[in-house]
């Protein structure tokens, strides 16, 4: 299966950038992230680059959402969100 029809992704971000999911900024809510595992997944800007992310379960507003995130490179954070 091809990785991105389970993944959709975000972008990159930085710590004090809103990284929107569900309506909230994930990053007010990493206290509540629960680690599932882990996946690679191709770096959002560059396709040719792969990093092994690690995929979390938060529940915003009462519904689970799965997201993966992992660190790309200093202080930026590549961000995808389960497309399933």
């Amino acid at each position: 299966m091809d990785v991105l029809t389970e993944w959709k992704p975000l972008g990159v971000f930085s710590e004090n950038m809103e990284v929107p999911l569900a309506g909230v900024n994930l990053w007010d809510h990493v206290s509540h992230w629960h680690k599932l595992g882990e996946a690679d997944l191709p770096h959002p800007d560059y396709r040719n680059q792969t990093h092994r992310l690690n995929v979390y379960e938060v529940t915003i507003s009462g519904l689970p959402q799965k997201f993966a995130m992992g660190e790309v490179s200093a202080g930026a954070y590549a961000f995808y969100s389960s497309a399933t």
